[in-house]
């Protein structure tokens, strides 16, 4: 059995660092008044037309429930339905803001 501490290499004491500017402040200083990194989040054109969809619109369960059963079918994708859905939906991203 090999002696695996032995493998180990030696740590080492790191050296001193003087500062050579007495007027530099001490780097635990510089540290205490840098400004933290601040997170940024950029939204898309159509993640803010969305936010400005109305919020207060009124959800039938009973006719999404159904839609989807209709959609799992193959019995909704029409191309009438498809295409009044698409006018609706650009009409609400589209409304001018209050």
């Amino acid at each position: 059995m090999t002696d695996m501490i032995s493998d180990v290499p030696a740590i080492e004491t790191p050296p001193v660092v003087k500062r050579t500017d007495p007027s530099s402040p001490p780097p635990q200083e510089r540290a205490s008044r840098e400004v933290p990194p601040t997170d940024t989040a950029e939204i898309s054109a159509i993640g803010q037309s969305l936010s400005r969809a109305p919020s207060d619109a009124e959800i039938r369960v009973e006719k999404v429930l159904a839609i989807r059963e209709a959609i799992a079918r193959g019995a909704y994708d029409t191309d009438e339905k498809l295409q009044s859905t698409i006018d609706r939906l650009r009409d609400v991203l589209l409304a001018p803001e209050d």
